[in-house]
């Protein structure tokens, strides 16, 4: 890098970070000094600034787009998706199968940076123990009472007949769905499936499909 100034001194600090060897060349060593200092002092906090309102600019379309999305949900009729039970599962599943994938990677594999540095958190390999531990009881007993929502409630087996197959389903476009989502949709052209051509199934048809999978790759 010939002649660093304002613009070279930060190519080149750029060029460096990214791992790649950078010779700089300067009249003398007060201008390398001079240019660092007018990239450290003016460039860097433009720069901060630039990204910043980027950022602030993505939150106030996000800000816009929610208000307006709320606004189209008030007055509409509104439909109840999960009731507070459900919320609480998912809450608890979320907590206890988050925790079983650190906790358990950390005890694979003690000596990861990360892992280390639950340690100096004071996560030590007991302390991740007895987590792991726990958060397995806690999923257990989280599948225990969705089953029990499932079978024992009014909701519950309401939604759990829902998505039971039916003969209609193994005769009609369930099964195309399942076996093809949108492979010859998008051969034909279009960019995805027409709405509504596999009825109100086609959530249904993704999750027997997650659940054939899982049992087959249980076999192996």
């Amino acid at each position: 890098m010939v002649g660093l100034g304002t613009m070279g001194a930060g190519i080149a600090e750029v060029f460096a970070r990214a791992g790649l060897t950078v010779v700089a060349i300067e009249v003398d060593p007060a201008a390398l000094e001079r240019g660092l200092a007018v990239f450290l002092t003016v460039l860097e906090p433009v720069m901060v600034l630039l990204l910043g309102g980027m950022v602030l600019h993505n939150l106030v379309i996000m800000n816009y787009f929610m208000m307006q999305r709320r606004k189209e949900e008030a007055s509409s009729e509104m439909l109840l998706r999960f009731d507070w039970i459900q919320i609480v599962q998912h809450l608890l599943l979320t907590l206890t199968f988050v925790t079983l994938v650190i906790t358990g990677f950390a005890l694979r594999f003690p000596d990861a940076w990360w892992a280390q540095g639950l340690g100096s958190l004071g996560l030590t390999e007991p302390v991740r123990l007895n987590l792991h531990r726990v958060a397995a009881v806690g999923l257990i007993l989280v599948s225990l009472s969705h089953a029990s929502y499932v079978f024992f409630t009014q909701r519950g087996r309401k939604e759990f007949r829902s998505i039971l197959l039916r003969w209609g389903d193994l005769c009609g476009d369930f099964v195309l769905y399942t076996l093809t989502r949108e492979v010859l949709w998008r051969r034909r052209g279009a960019d995805a499936a027409p709405a509504g051509a596999f009825g109100d199934r086609a959530a249904d048809a993704d999750m027997w499909r997650a659940v054939l999978a899982l049992c087959m790759r249980g076999l192996r």
